[in-house]
């Protein structure tokens, strides 16, 4: 082989391999899109695409964050469900779970029939009052161990004299030093306060709805309301100023396999209050989790649980937001019907679940 033969097979197999290689590199800069963003173009790459939106990757910053689909441009829109069609991460994903076996089975679509659920809500709030304990304090544990029971946990906790006496010293405090003082912020290790409500009963709900937005993410006053260690309480309230005071207990985390709000089973619509759900167990999750949460509106109850693997028939419900916080994982479905059967699937760091909720 001659000089200029030797050096013409090394430019043809250098462009072989030039030829061979494009693909990947055009794949590679294909992978960033430019979308139209608020304050004009942005290119991004698609990281994800669930139930909460698409996932992007900014290219110029490395920043990642999630776009709700109806924020998008018709034409950006096309492009994300091009991509979700075409990647196999959802595939792999798929066959991952099958090769570790089926998903959690719920072991009943209720744990209690309606009816007895009925009956059950009625025996709680007929408790009567022991010897010494204020009727608005027995009717309010009582309200609370009513939405306790709906959650899965055990309608047992008591009210007692001694710390009805605590929560209206400590609604008095609120009302006297304010509520930003440093004697109310030493309070509040052991009391929940509520302005603008005398009624005792009131304050469970206004407390599971925890509608403050700076709460969106942890729903603190939900889980002391759902705390498994709470065993007793106490209520008071000061009336001139409209002050009510809760005693609660440090926070545990040895309860039953899961409990939720709204809880599994049948649930009287008249107990769900606000458009935030949540799911509790008795582990804190990992830091390393991407929580997936679907939500399916069925058209009648199922004869017997899905398998994990199974299709659920119903329609999915765009759920808009999802926070982990500690053992909770909190989501917000776009809208519920107050009469209707949903389906919650969810699977955070490895730990998955599903079960029913049925609205009546």
């Amino acid at each position: 082989m001659t000089y200029s033969e030797y050096v013409m097979k090394c430019q043809l197999l250098i462009f072989l391999c030039c030829l061979s290689l494009n693909p990947f590199l055009h794949a590679e800069e294909e992978a960033w899109e430019t979308f139209q963003g608020p304050r004009g173009p942005i290119v991004a790459k698609i990281l994800d695409v669930n139930l909460s939106g698409v996932r992007l990757k900014l290219k110029d910053t490395d920043q990642e964050f999630t776009v709700h689909l109806e924020r998008l441009h018709p034409a950006d829109v096309k492009k994300v469900q091009d991509w979700d069609m075409a990647n196999q991460d959802r595939k792999q994903r798929a066959a991952n779970l099958a090769a570790e076996g089926p998903g959690p089975k719920p072991r009943k679509l209720y744990p209690m029939k309606p009816s007895d659920v009925l009956a059950q809500i009625e025996m709680i709030k007929d408790r009567e009052a022991d010897d010494g304990v204020d009727r608005e304090a027995q009717k309010a544990v009582n309200e609370l161990n009513v939405y306790r029971f709906l959650s899965g946990l055990p309608a047992i906790i008591k009210v007692s004299d001694d710390r009805n006496k605590g929560a209206r010293r400590a609604a008095r405090t609120f009302v006297e030093q304010g509520e930003k003082s440093r004697e109310v912020d030493k309070l509040r290790e052991h009391y929940l306060f509520v302005e603008g409500e005398e009624d005792l009963e009131q304050m469970i709900p206004y407390f599971l709805e925890n509608g403050l937005r700076q709460h969106r993410a942890t729903r603190p006053w939900r889980a002391e309301i759902l705390n498994p260690g709470l065993k007793s309480t106490g209520f008071g309230a000061q009336e001139e100023e409209n002050v009510c005071a809760m005693r609660i207990a440090p926070i545990s985390y040895e309860g039953p396999e899961f409990w939720a709000y709204p809880g599994a089973g049948f649930q009287p619509s008249e107990y769900f209050h606000g458009r935030a759900w949540s799911y509790y167990r008795t582990r804190k999750f990992g830091e390393d989790h991407t929580p997936r949460v679907e939500l399916y509106e069925l058209s009648r109850v199922p004869e017997e649980p899905f398998a994990w693997e199974d299709p659920v028939p119903g329609k999915i419900m765009p759920v808009r937001y999802i926070s982990v916080d500690q053992n909770a994982v909190h989501f917000e479905p776009e809208r519920v019907r107050k009469k209707a059967v949903y389906w919650v699937r969810l699977e955070v760091s490895g730990h998955r679940n599903q079960y029913m909720v049925h609205f009546d």
